[in-house]
């Protein structure tokens, strides 16, 4: 369950749970395979931020917002500190998108709550267009 290949095979099958909606049982994928590859690699590998940037979407999709919005901001600091800006930026991306959505949730205004949808929507289809 530690070797590489493996770990490359459940963060695709996260992936593919998270695009069928199956956030939770991505999230329990995302966090075992980022378990291991930060202690196998160390925190600031990439392939461990990358999954540190997986555990946030999944936390998202099942509304633990405020953890995705701390996750986030961990691997947004952790690509900082190795100069991946290209992960840094999804990170910034990441989090404006949760922050939507918890502003989202707080909100009262129906036509707020479908404004707000509509740019969720809109950047997620950009993401994964990337």
């Amino acid at each position: 369950e530690e070797h590489p290949e493996t770990l490359s095979i459940y963060s695709y099958i996260a992936s593919s749970l998270s695009g069928m909606l199956r956030h939770k049982e991505a999230l329990a994928l995302d966090e075992k395979v980022l378990e291991v590859r930060s202690r196998v690699l160390g925190d600031e590998h990439p392939a461990a931020i990358r999954t540190v940037y997986n555990v946030a979407v999944s936390q998202k999709g099942v509304k633990r917002c405020d953890d995705a919005h701390r996750t986030a901001t961990r691997g947004l600091i952790l690509a900082q500190n190795i100069g991946e800006e290209e992960e840094a930026a999804q990170f910034v991306e990441l989090l404006s998108l949760i922050e939507l959505q918890l502003q989202y949730s707080s909100s009262n205004s129906s036509k707020q709550k479908r404004l707000l949808k509509k740019i969720e929507d809109r950047k997620m289809a950009k993401q994964k267009a990337e």
